[in-house]
């Protein structure tokens, strides 16, 4: 075995320009495979993560107008649901998480810097249903004093933030909104993970209390809120709690499900977890294509191999060689320019997986990552390609008559 493989290395050396081309593709197509699973890897694991809160049995509902005529009233009525509702919905239903959500345009003022923005009236139980966080030391989300004084602060998105004051700590400065001064008592992570419902994570968008909110904008319409039940399983129950509670308070059909619209986002959990699983499956496959050009070259360059040896496997053969020794050894010798070149792909993804992971990228794209699960699958592909690209020119080889393989 030790004399076999020394022979490969002196042919390797022998015939510099042939082997590098074929090193030249294996390297390349494993970049491609490890790159791209260590990609699909972190996609998937930001995936994963994200629809964590969907299996959390959060719901997000949406008023929208009634579908059935019911009491006199036609259908088509839209429900005015304000943000007063919500907070008596949690005391009728003796919810403890639950948020409104008011939206509208409006300019972000500090000293020069001006932005207009998306501002968005909350509850300070908004960020823990949305999984949201503060960046900065000291910085931190809104609270309920906020909400009971109707206090002028706000939470900024990191990309707002950045806009407005540059280098600058934005904490405990004051912009004004709508021409009233706010202090700013925290930026979002622009690292925050999770599916946030609607538009739970903006990084453009700023966030006050909803009791400021109104008192700014008025009375309006709610955009739409979200609940946490206190247990999973109670999800489908509260929905139809909710629906009926509703349904009294601005008369309407009490089956009437779409009039406030409760998408079952364990479905959708489902659904995006699959996606997510299939993109990384899609991406490894691309890769193992890539290799397998790789593995194409190998080929070929063991069937040039084979045409020069013929010779020497029929002196081989005539003395005593038996076909499963000729086998054997141009499959080791394809096992050894793949796995040489995988060394060196191995070597050269690291780097790049490395490099990646410290650019910043798109958060839904997540933070690329070499897990064993892509070390064996890319494990495994090269052993194929190894297996395939060193077969067919090794039968060819096993099967050559010794007397016309001395005699070419």
């Amino acid at each position: 075995m030790l004399e076999l493989i020394q022979q490969i290395f002196y042919d390797m050396r022998a015939h510099k320009l042939r082997s590098f081309l074929a090193l030249f593709g294996v390297v390349w197509g494993t970049v491609a495979v490890v790159v791209l699973l260590a990609l699909g890897q972190g996609f998937y694991v930001m995936g994963k993560e994200s629809m964590a809160k969907l299996s959390s049995g959060v719901i997000f509902a949406v008023p929208r107008s009634t579908t059935f005529a019911y009491a006199g009233l036609p259908q088509g009525q839209a429900l005015h649901v304000k943000a007063r509702d919500i907070v008596e919905l949690g005391e009728a239903l003796d919810i403890e998480k639950l948020s409104p959500k008011l939206r509208a345009t409006a300019p972000l003022v500090y000293q020069a810097q001006s932005q207009s923005a998306q501002v968005s009236g909350v509850a300070a139980q908004f960020a823990e249903i949305n999984t949201l966080s503060t960046e900065q030391s000291g910085g931190r989300f809104l609270s309920e004093k906020d909400e009971l004084l109707a206090r002028r602060v706000v939470v900024l998105g990191s990309d707002l933030a950045e806009n407005l004051f540059k280098q600058k700590d934005p904490l405990n400065q004051t912009l004004s909104i709508k021409g009233l001064p706010f202090l700013v008592v925290g930026v979002l992570d622009k690292n925050n993970s999770g599916f946030n419902f609607g538009d739970g994570h903006n990084p453009g968008s700023a966030f006050i209390p909803y009791t400021t909110f109104n008192v700014m904008w008025g009375d309006v319409d709610i955009s739409y809120f979200t609940i946490v039940p206190d247990h999973v399983d109670e999800s489908t129950t509260l929905k139809k709690s909710i629906t009926r509670y509703f349904a009294v308070k601005f008369h309407f059909d009490p089956n009437d499900d779409d009039a406030i619209y409760m998408p079952n986002v364990a479905q959708f959990a489902e659904f995006f977890s699959a996606f997510f699983k299939g993109v990384q499956l899609f991406l490894g496959f691309c890769g193992a294509m890539t290799l397998g050009v790789g593995g194409v070259g190998v080929a070929n360059i063991m069937f040039l191999i084979v045409s020069e040896r013929t010779r020497e496997i029929g002196l081989r053969m005539a003395l005593g060689a038996k076909s499963f020794h000729i086998l054997s050894q141009i499959l080791l010798e394809a096992f050894v320019i793949v796995m040489l070149g995988a060394t060196v792909g191995f070597g050269l993804s690291w780097f790049i997986v490395k490099a990646l992971s410290l650019l910043t990228l798109p958060d839904w794209l997540g933070v690329p990552v070499i897990s064993m699960t892509v070390v064996y699958m890319t494990i495994l592909v090269l052993s194929m390609v190894a297996l395939l690209s060193g077969f067919f020119p090794a039968k060819r080889a096993s099967k050559l008559d010794p007397v016309v393989a001395l005699a070419s």
